[in-house]
């Protein structure tokens, strides 16, 4: 049980909301996380749209290869004008008065490999997975000054049987309702200096991928080429930033 024992930490998942409308073909700025994006599926204005997105962390060793060098978090910024469907069990914070997935409705999926400690890192062959992004009803604590927290996804990563839960909050900022999705990975379990791939996170137009469920995220209301941001942060307060853009409607980039 070797190379087995990768994990596949999104997204959220990363999870999940990450679909709406952001992506595009791979063109324009990319720096250290090779940040590439898919047109939306379908690219129609305000339309609830397929999305997805591959990136890279720490390929080469350009973040580092010590502890605080490990990815605690990444933040996807949704394009402006992109629309998310906001929990509304969850008070003043969800109101949007959309239907809501059930909770455990799968809402996309984190195709990721990386290198983790269960085997004492001794292994430099990576494994991928994919693993499935859920609507999730129980909120774990997140807050940022500026934002509203308005719905959670959760990704489950099963590695030798143990099943580890990573949440994605979706936020939404107070001032111009601009969404992203900031998802917390298990650093604790990863290996210093390992590279971790995700490739591709996809988010659906829809629950559990079916056109009969409840939407998901929408795209933006106007035609257009929109930026989709990539932050990830490192355990030391290192970050590094990435952006593509995304194709809406006759928009062209």
């Amino acid at each position: 049980m070797k190379s087995t024992l990768r994990m596949f930490l999104v997204f959220g998942a990363v999870m999940a909301l990450l679909a709406v409308g952001t992506p595009v073909s791979a063109h324009d700025t990319h720096s250290s996380m090779d940040f590439t994006c898919a047109d939306p599926d379908p690219k129609t204005k305000d339309t609830p749209s397929k999305a997805s997105c591959s990136f890279d962390f720490n390929d080469n060793g350009d973040f580092g290869n010590t502890n605080n060098d490990k990815v605690n978090k990444f933040e996807l910024w949704l394009p402006a004008g992109a629309t998310v469907n906001e929990d509304n069990d969850q008070g003043e914070d969800g109101s949007d008065g959309v239907a809501d997935p059930a909770d455990g409705d799968d809402v996309g999926t984190s195709t990721v490999t990386t290198e983790l400690s269960y085997n004492n890192c001794d292994d430099n062959n990576t494994d991928g997975g994919t693993y499935i992004t859920e609507w999730d009803n129980d909120w774990n604590s997140y807050s940022e000054s500026g934002w509203d927290k308005v719905a959670e996804y959760n990704t489950k990563f099963t590695v030798l049987f143990i099943t580890i839960n990573v949440p994605s909050h979706v936020m939404k900022r107070q001032s111009d309702g601009q969404y992203k999705v900031v998802t917390d990975l298990p650093q604790d379990s990863a290996c210093a200096g390992a590279h971790t791939t995700f490739n591709p996170l996809v988010t659906y137009a829809y629950a559990n991928d079916n056109s009969n469920n409840t939407w998901i995220a929408k795209n933006p209301n106007s035609d257009g080429c929109f930026t989709v941001t990539l932050v990830a942060y490192e355990v030391g307060g290192t970050t590094h930033t990435d952006t593509d853009q995304v194709e809406v409607g006759s928009g062209t980039c």
